[in-house]
């Protein structure tokens, strides 16, 4: 019972000597008289002076409770700093913002825990008005080093020592063991941050920031909330950005936690799109530095009306990082994203062009390495499906296969403007002078079609299946593209294709490894429409015909002009059942024999073409000049046999064909009839290509035809002389097989 009674009396008198010295203390001891001593200290730690112009209030309370409270307090910048941007100013007292400023400080600690549990208890800590000016001046001088004479001009042996003295003491003190803290709260209100670098001419500031972040304690949640303006003068941009999340923190598993993170930024400015931006990011984040891992869960990311969506996942974050990522765009529409960013958009033939696209896909790689897979876009109507990679960043290697179900490329070709009406200039009232119209007579400069430097480095194996394609109103289906490059040498191996009613087969090897890019095509039409294939792609239906073409081509050089002058190969070709719109054979045969012969020209309406059933023949070509010497085409009333040179570089024709008719000419009753059966006309197609004419030579076969004639008669009149009873005594006296003596006598 003494022991009790003892012990009682011992803690009662603890309890009264706390009591007293937590009323005692405060009467007996003003902090404010050791301002000069504090403003010393700091001056000698720091290098700067310190002002403490508010008041410093301390209070204790029980048990071992004490709340601090510091009014206006500054802490300026170097002085060297403040006279090198004073000097800067032509020496006039220019007022630079001081490091740091702030109007008053409010927290509370309870020692108690501390003596009991090890463990620092600290209460909200409140700062009002702070101020924080970071400056970099135009000698390169910065105001946030600390321990150095000259800002910016650190001591590197000072912090060698420095970096010793902390591993020495972190050595010692490892088997000490840390007390925990523990923060009811942080509150900082109103505060400014401000960074000027003059020279580079930049100012960005941190305006009225209110941040509030609830108790600190490890492993359990922190809630965190941040607001302010900003403001970048050099590129004028204003705006404001909100930030809430709630935080968890383990420090001995190095774990850190970010839960329903959400930011809102709104800025505004000329030089940004559209005057102003509005962009809303979310997500969840873990991070654990242990294990070098970080995911970030739910990620949302909208601007506009663009939103990107996704998951993310990285691990050896320190060592060799590798990720993987499930992203997706959300559909938006371009044209609408264009008018919120104020571009004007090109004007598509189809008016609904880019009214929605969306992406899915799956990202994964490492520092050297990208792949995309399971990637799904859409563009409109079109779906692109497929995968794709990249292999080692420093000579990347390109992967690739995709899968496109639809593409209309006519859909995003542009609106041409409307015709100028003749003589009329861009404002539409001014004619042309001479030398404009002089320069718009010159032919363009050419350019290199081939981009040699890239092919060079290009390193790419993949392979695209397009089930329906359209562009320039042709149309493709089932369309299978491989494509290899790799060391200066491009190969399109093979490209098939279902093709209007037939088979298309393309081979292109672009060679670039020498000094001008080599150039092989080999193509193969196998029962093409070519009417309808000419009608889409040029809307003419002068060439009809079912048609089967093959050809072999070489060719050098990177410009235009180039390839068509050294085109070099072969081919052959083979159309059935076709015709030639504007070569009428026929028409033209008996117009030119009836202006000879002086008769009326035909008047009975004629067919504009020439029908075949067959037309082939085979192509040579050489340095850019297209040879055929074996054309052959029939038709139901005429043979057509042709020879002759296309001459590219010239854009040049002249051929020759040598009609056969297979039946009598018939004309209308005004001209007659004549019968031109088993005899070849010559019929000539030359000029230049937009300048071709057509003529047939008649005359030289009306003189054949005349020549042919005389014979006849004169052959019959011998044969009648030889006949008679003069001409029985003639060959009786000539001999045998007089007939034939005596017409090879006669020249015929």
């Amino acid at each position: 019972m003494k022991i009790l009674k003892y012990t009682f009396f011992i803690v009662l008198l603890i309890t009264l000597i706390l009591v007293g010295l937590i009323i005692a203390i405060p009467l007996l001891i003003n902090p404010n008289d050791y301002k000069d001593k504090i403003e010393q200290g700091a001056q000698q730690v720091l290098q700067r002076q310190l002002h403490i112009d508010g008041d410093i209030d301390v209070s204790f309370s029980f048990p071992l409770s004490v709340a601090f409270k510091l009014g206006t307090t500054r802490l300026d910048n170097p002085a060297d700093f403040n006279l090198a941007n004073n000097n800067r100013h032509n020496h006039q007292n220019v007022q630079i913002k001081p490091f740091f400023r702030i109007k008053n400080i409010e927290l509370q600690a309870s020692l108690w825990p501390l003596v009991k549990e090890n463990r620092l208890q600290i209460g909200k800590i409140v700062l009002n008005k702070a101020q924080i000016s970071l400056h970099k001046n135009r000698n390169g001088q910065v105001n946030w080093n600390f321990g150095s004479k000259h800002g910016g001009k650190e001591n590197a042996r000072s912090q060698t020592s420095s970096s010793q003295k902390r591993t020495v003491n972190k050595t010692n003190q490892s088997d000490t063991k840390l007390p925990q803290i523990q923060i009811q709260g942080l509150e900082l209100q109103d505060a400014q941050f401000v960074f000027t670098d003059d020279s580079q001419h930049q100012h960005i500031s941190l305006d009225h920031i209110n941040l509030t972040i609830s108790e600190i304690t490890q492993n359990k949640p922190i809630d965190i909330k941040l607001a302010t303006r900003f403001s970048l003068r050099s590129q004028g941009i204003d705006g404001q950005l909100q930030m809430q999340t709630t935080a968890i923190v383990d420090i001995a598993r190095q774990q850190y936690q970010l839960n329903a993170l959400q930011i809102a930024l709104d800025s505004r400015g000329k030089v940004i799109p559209g005057g102003q931006n509005r962009i809303r990011f979310g997500a969840n984040i873990f991070a654990d530095l242990g294990k070098q891992q970080l995911r970030v869960s739910n990620l949302s990311l909208q601007s506009n009306p663009v939103q990107i969506t996704g998951n993310i996942d990285a691990s050896s974050l320190l060592s060799a990082p590798q990720y993987q990522m499930v992203l997706a765009i959300k559909p938006f529409s371009v044209t609408q994203l264009m008018r919120q960013l104020k571009i004007t958009m090109p004007s598509f033939q189809n008016t609904d062009a880019l009214s929605r696209l969306q992406l899915d896909m799956k990202l994964g790689g490492d520092q050297n390495n990208l792949s995309i897979s399971q990637f799904v876009l859409k563009i409109d109507q079109t779906t692109i499906k497929g995968n794709a990679g990249i292999e080692n960043f420093r000579q990347p290697a390109y992967r690739f296969d995709v899968d496109v179900d639809q593409l209309n490329l006519d859909d995003y070709t542009l609106k041409t403007a409307q015709a100028k009406k003749p003589g009329q200039s861009a404002t539409g009232n001014k004619t042309q002078s001479d030398t404009q119209r002089k320069q718009s007579d010159q032919s363009p400069t050419e350019v290199d079609i081939i981009p040699v430097a890239l092919l060079r480095q290009l390193n790419v194996q993949g392979q695209i299946r397009l089930h329906q394609f359209h562009a320039a109103q042709i149309k493709m289906d089932n369309i299978v593209l491989t494509v290899n490059s790799k060391q200066g040498k491009l190969s399109l191996d093979p490209v098939n294709s279902d093709f209007y009613q037939g088979k298309l087969m393309l081979k292109t090897d672009i060679d670039v490894r020498g000094k001008t890019p080599l150039i092989t095509i080999q193509q193969d039409f196998k029962n093409i429409n070519l009417g309808q294939l000419l009608q889409d792609s040029i809307h003419s239906k002068d060439f009809t015909g079912t048609a089967n073409i093959f050809s072999h081509i070489t060719t050098r050089g990177n410009k235009q002009s180039q390839l068509v002058k050294n085109a070099n190969g072969k081919g052959h070709f083979l159309i059935t059942d076709g015709s030639i719109a504007k070569l009428d054979i026929l028409h033209t045969i008996r117009k030119t024999y009836a202006i000879i012969k002086g008769l009326p020209i035909p008047t009975e309406s004629q067919k504009k073409n020439t029908e075949f059933t067959e037309l082939k023949g085979s192509v040579q070509i050489k340095n850019g000049i297209v040879h055929n010497n074996d054309l052959y085409a029939k038709t139901p009333v005429m043979v057509i046999k042709g020879k002759g040179y296309a001459d590219l570089p010239q854009q040049y024709l002249n051929y020759t064909l040598l009609v056969r008719l297979l039946g009598s000419l018939k004309i209308d009753q005004n001209t007659n009839s004549t019968d031109f059966r088993n005899y070849d006309i010559p019929y000539t197609i030359k000029g230049k290509f937009q300048e071709l004419s057509q003529k047939a030579n008649i005359e030289g076969f009306l003189k054949q035809q005349l020549k042919t004639e005389a014979k006849r008669q004169i052959n019959k009149q011998v044969d009648k002389y030889l006949h008679s009873d003069k001409g029985k005594q003639l060959e009786q006296k000539l001999g045998g097989k007089t007939i034939q003596k005596f017409k090879g006598l006669l020249g015929f």
